[in-house]
């Protein structure tokens, strides 16, 4: 009341005493409603300026740090615009040296191209150079193989036409005879048969030899002993090794004569006798078998020697065939030579 009172008295006009505000406060004029607001107290006064004070202050602060925020965001950008130019540049300056880089790829891969193209001209050029070459190598080896073969021929119608060709004839001379006594081997049993050695050829034989023995029937009726004999003796002879005789010469159609004794030992005969099957038991056959060799004269000096052998049985001639068997004993002046035509051989 008191307060209210001294307020109507600092304005001047007398006032009503005062009531009780209403719930709302439509007693109070509204001219003083908005003083009363406009005039807040010292403490409130004081509390709205430290709010204002602080609020100050961060917003400061917050200005500060955005600031900071801003020039090291700026830094970076800068840093990251500066290192992107770099590489834009090294981008730019690497793209015109690659396309360089490219250009002279190009040239280089048409150069290339080029090159390959004449090698492969050149190469196709040598295949058929070398394709023709080949061909006239065939016709060379053809028409050399040819050569050759007709070279042989010629030669072996030389050798045919031109080489000796030595034949040889048996007689005999003295009929085959036992138990004569023997100067080395003791007792034998000897025949003595005439040779007759003829050059038919065109050119002179060399180093001509001749060899023939009477050798014993195997017990078998065969004459396999008799013939390695003779191969033993006329292959060795057809193959000389130095040291051996050489031999005569033999003109050719100049017939040379000659004798030859053979036969062998008693010991032999009788070992064959005893060795017989019952029905001829005490009885023996023989073959006579031989050789004669000789080399041409234009043929080398270590070519192989040409030959003629030869095979006769000793028989009783009867009226069909001829019986070889004989009791070995005393003059067997019947006997014959009986020539075998399988036994004759010439090369």
């Amino acid at each position: 009341m008191d307060e209210t009172a001294q307020a109507a008295d600092g304005q001047g006009a007398p006032q009503e005493p005062s009531r009780a505000p209403s719930a709302i406060g439509l007693d109070k004029p509204v001219s003083e409603q908005p003083e009363a607001r406009q005039k807040p107290s010292q403490s409130a006064q004081q509390d709205l300026d430290s709010r204002l004070s602080t609020f100050e202050g961060w917003m400061i602060a917050l200005t500060i740090l955005g600031v900071a925020v801003a020039a090291i965001t700026g830094m970076i950008f800068w840093k990251q615009l500066s290192v992107m130019s770099e590489q834009l540049r090294e981008m730019k300056s690497g793209g015109v040296d690659t396309h360089e880089l490219a250009i002279a790829a190009g040239k280089q891969a048409d150069a290339a191209s080029k090159q390959a193209d004449r090698t492969k001209d050149l190469a196709d050029r040598m295949k058929d150079q070398a394709d023709r070459t080949k061909v006239i190598a065939d016709q060379a080896i053809v028409q050399a193989q040819a050569a050759s073969s007709a070279a042989k021929t010629a030669s072996d119608q030389l050798v045919l036409g031109e080489r000796p060709w030595v034949k040889i004839k048996h007689r005999i001379i003295s009929p085959l005879t036992f138990d004569v006594g023997g100067r080395v081997s003791g007792n034998v049993a000897m025949i003595t048969v005439e040779d007759s050695i003829e050059n038919v050829g065109q050119s002179v034989a060399l180093n001509v030899l001749s060899w023939e023995d009477v050798i014993p029937l195997d017990p078998d009726f065969t004459d396999k002993t008799a013939r390695a004999r003779q191969q033993q003796w006329c292959e060795d002879s057809r193959h000389r090794r130095p040291g051996m005789v050489t031999g005569y010469t033999l003109f050719p159609h100049d017939p040379m004569v000659q004798q030859s004794k053979m036969g062998p030992t008693m010991d032999t005969v009788t070992r064959s006798a005893a060795s017989n099957r019952a029905d001829l038991k005490g009885k023996v056959a023989f073959i006579l078998v031989g050789c004669v060799v000789y080399r041409s004269s234009f043929e080398p000096q270590n070519s192989s020697a040409h030959e003629t052998s030869f095979v006769y049985y000793l028989g009783v001639p009867q009226d069909v065939g001829f019986n070889p068997y004989i009791v070995p004993n005393g003059i067997a002046d019947t006997l014959r030579l009986i020539l075998m035509p399988i036994g004759f051989y010439a090369d």
